[in-house]
């Protein structure tokens, strides 16, 4: 019969018996012939363990935030555990420390919004920055839209333009579908039509809607001004995240 480990006092356990207690974590975490799935236990019995030096050698021999970020999306999304933005929190950030580039995405994200944590978009740009120094190309985006707009960094169109560009290239939509406006700024038609149309092959219902408007009028400055509602938006970093 499952679920053979009962009213175990963590505490107690945890005294003498550490790495018993990270593996009890992780047979929680994926369900075995005695132990049902259970998140919520499995980051307790990690997080005991995890805010030990202990770390060090769990992320060295077992990569230990792989596991961490996976339980951040699972609790900030309630994926089969209840939405938890505290422990959601706390795992991508630890995860992130380690170097998790996705982690580091997401982290920075709950900079950006201010979840669980006060708004902050110097430390939100600082956990892009980070995660884009791994090639994260989501990342890349946010930045370049972070440095359009000035938020956490000096505003500066050039490095936007270039963290854009960099994301775009690797089909990211959202940052194809930016470039096509701020090129139409700068006056470049044909680079702005070419990202529209990378946007649209992508799936962009707004560059598509746009296309067809630029292709009609052949210039996008009269679509801009009969459609002031398509002026340039930033991306939408929160995809997922739900308000709390």
């Amino acid at each position: 019969m499952k679920n053979t480990v009962k009213n175990l006092n963590i505490d107690e356990f945890f005294k003498s018996n550490t790495n018993d207690l990270f593996e009890l974590g992780m047979r929680y975490y994926f369900g075995d012939d005695e132990i049902f799935q259970d998140y919520e236990k499995s980051f307790d019995f990690i997080q005991k363990v995890y805010d030990t030096d202990l770390k060090y050698e769990l992320n060295e021999k077992y990569k230990i935030y792989n596991v961490l970020y996976s339980l951040g999306k699972i609790f900030r999304d309630g994926i089969k555990a209840k939405k938890d933005y505290d422990k959601a929190l706390y795992c991508f950030k630890n995860a992130s420390e380690q170097g998790h580039s996705k982690a580091q995405y997401n982290l920075a994200l709950m900079y950006y919004h201010g979840y669980v944590v006060e708004q902050n978009y110097n430390k939100a740009f600082y956990w892009f920055e980070k995660s884009c120094e791994k090639g994260n190309s989501e990342s890349k985006c946010n930045i370049g839209v972070m440095y359009y707009y000035g938020q956490g960094v000096e505003k500066d169109y050039y490095k936007a333009i270039d963290y854009l560009e960099k994301s775009a290239s690797k089909n990211n939509v959202d940052a194809q579908y930016n470039l096509g406006f701020i090129y139409y700024n700068l006056n470049d038609i044909e680079k702005s039509l070419y990202w529209l149309s990378k946007a649209v092959r992508n799936g962009s219902g707004q560059a598509k809607q746009l296309l067809k408007k630029v292709k009609k009028k052949n210039t996008i400055k009269n679509v801009i001004r009969k459609v002031p509602n398509l002026a340039f938006k930033p991306v939408k970093f929160n995809k997922k995240i739900e308000s709390i």
